[in-house]
């Protein structure tokens, strides 16, 4: 008799786990299971900057939802401004004479959702040269084109460990941006002080700046580059609109 209690749960249990099985079986035959292009969707869903317009008016505010703030916000406006005083033709007829438009569409219009374009920029606007990764001389530059080491740099993992986690914080693009300039990817991705998972594991832009002298400057001239450029492209007859 003590047998028979436990020999109906276990029936009961073999016959949901059998059913379970069936109904996830036909959803994944009829096409309910989650697709790539689904899961990407979802990736983006969780981005919060997805929505951002890149136009002189909104540097601001896109600046401010990178974790830029204070001082480095300001310097980072007047950097941008002087930059499209200066720059702002030289680019877009750099843009125009780009060889590789497919890739530079997928890097700083969005078409993809693996990274997106203010980390795309990356591979167009900064250059390693003797190990260090810096931004472009635009004073210089007469080509625009994607650069070699971000075949190898783990931009993605880094985009999706900053951006898309739990929790996300406030200044999450201006660290992830930082630790790829600072070629610190893998503290980042495994989450090392100061790119610490969480408030209480060392994540902190102060100590970034402390162990990476430069750093600051070196992010603030990328910002200011990359918001430019991409208001060309996302721009009324940019490549992102056609």
């Amino acid at each position: 008799m003590t047998l028979r209690p436990i020999l109906v749960t276990a029936a009961l249990f073999i016959a949901v786990s059998t059913s379970s099985y069936i109904v996830y079986d036909e959803n994944v035959h009829d096409g309910f299971a989650p697709t790539e292009e689904l899961v990407k969707h979802l990736a983006a869903a969780s981005d919060p900057l997805t929505d951002q317009v890149f136009s002189p008016g909104n540097r601001e505010a896109n600046f401010k939802r990178y974790g830029i703030e204070g001082e480095l916000l300001k310097e980072t406006l007047d950097l941008a401004t002087r930059y499209d005083d200066r720059f702002h033709k030289k680019l877009t007829q750099l843009v125009a004479d780009a060889t590789d438009l497919t890739a530079m569409g997928d890097d700083l219009c969005g078409r993809t959702q693996d990274v997106r374009p203010r980390y795309g920029a990356l591979g167009w606007l900064i250059k390693q040269d003797k190990s260090q990764r810096r931004p472009i001389d635009l004073d210089r530059l007469s080509r625009l084109e994607r650069q070699e080491w971000v075949v190898t740099a783990q931009i993605g993992a880094v985009y999706t460990t900053v951006e898309l986690a739990d929790g996300r914080q406030p200044d999450a693009t201006l660290m992830g941006i930082a630790g790829i300039i600072a070629q610190e990817e893998e503290k980042v991705t495994e989450g090392y002080a100061p790119w610490g998972a969480g408030l209480f594991r060392g994540w902190s832009w102060k100590d970034v700046t402390a162990l990476h002298p430069g750093i600051e400057d070196l992010t603030r001239q990328y910002f200011a580059q990359m918001h430019l450029l991409l208001e060309i492209v996302h721009g009324e007859e940019g490549i992102c609109g056609a």
